[in-house]
């Protein structure tokens, strides 16, 4: 009788010890989508950069008096560097730059009828739409790990394992320790 309890014993623990593993190897696939996520976000940032440079220099050629939006482009990427996943801030003043730069472009007649200037602006839309896709790829990607980090009994697992819930793109660190709307 005791042969078997031990037998069950130790099934039992090999049982637990295999699903802790496959928890924590879970958590570690969950977390490199994730991280994946964020380093297409990254590329599809930099990506933009070239293109809004390359239009920066043909612009400046046709707008060499109106220096101001290219100065305030080229500060902004110099703020902004590589990394900003999700630097709101920064997205919005490029944005506007650009903005700015378009409604420039209006009166410069010539220039709206350069075949590269018109490539160039086609580049920037197709650039702000994969940048939406591999955002809104990044922010499904942290709900599954997100989803996974938080469920019972894998919370559990999580913390012991030192995972922690990741914050999507598009929320401030303030936002994120918001608490939730009561939804009444």
């Amino acid at each position: 009788m005791d042969a078997t309890i031990a037998v069950v014993v130790g099934a039992l623990a090999v049982a637990l010890a295999v699903l802790v593993a496959l928890a924590y190897n879970y958590f570690v696939v969950l977390d490199q989508r994730r991280l994946q996520a964020e380093g297409d976000v990254s590329a599809q940032l930099n990506q933009r950069w070239d293109v809004v440079a390359q239009m920066a220099r043909l612009v400046g050629r046709y707008m060499s008096h109106e220096a101001t939006v290219l100065q305030d482009l080229t500060q902004t990427r110099a703020r902004e560097g590589v990394a900003a996943v999700s630097g709101e801030e920064m997205d919005s003043k490029l944005r506007a730059t650009m903005a700015g730069l378009f409604a420039r472009a209006e009166a410069y007649p010539e220039l709206r009828a350069d075949s590269t200037f018109v490539r160039m602006q086609h580049a920037v839309e197709e650039s702000e739409a994969q940048l939406a896709a591999a955002r809104r790829m990044l922010n499904a990607a942290t709900a599954q790990y997100n989803s996974a980090v938080r469920q019972f009994p894998l919370n559990i697992l999580a913390g012991v394992f030192g995972f922690r819930p990741a914050v999507y793109v598009g929320h401030s660190a303030e936002a994120a320790s918001r608490p939730e709307p009561l939804g009444i």
